[in-house]
């Protein structure tokens, strides 16, 4: 379970994953929506995310929070 790549559109989910060390693999954008993909190991992350278990810093999640959405606006297509 823990070797499969994860694709997610959930902002939250993807700013966790982030914050936890996995590899963004890319950034993709429909219209206005964004989704994420991360290399594996991200699924076990995942599961730990949307059982409620994940467990952070909230000082520092907070500024990892900001500075992951300022990566996605920079990557936004439509900003160009």
């Amino acid at each position: 379970m823990g070797d499969s790549e994860v694709k997610t559109d959930h902002m939250p989910l993807a700013c966790y994953l982030w914050f936890s060390g996995h590899e963004l693999q890319k950034i993709e954008w429909s219209g206005n929506r964004c989704s994420w993909t991360f290399a594996p190991p991200a699924n076990e992350d995942r599961v730990t995310f949307e059982q409620g278990m994940a467990r952070v810093d909230p000082l520092m999640y907070y500024n990892a929070v900001s500075e992951f959405k300022n990566m996605v606006w920079k990557n936004n297509p439509s900003r160009r």
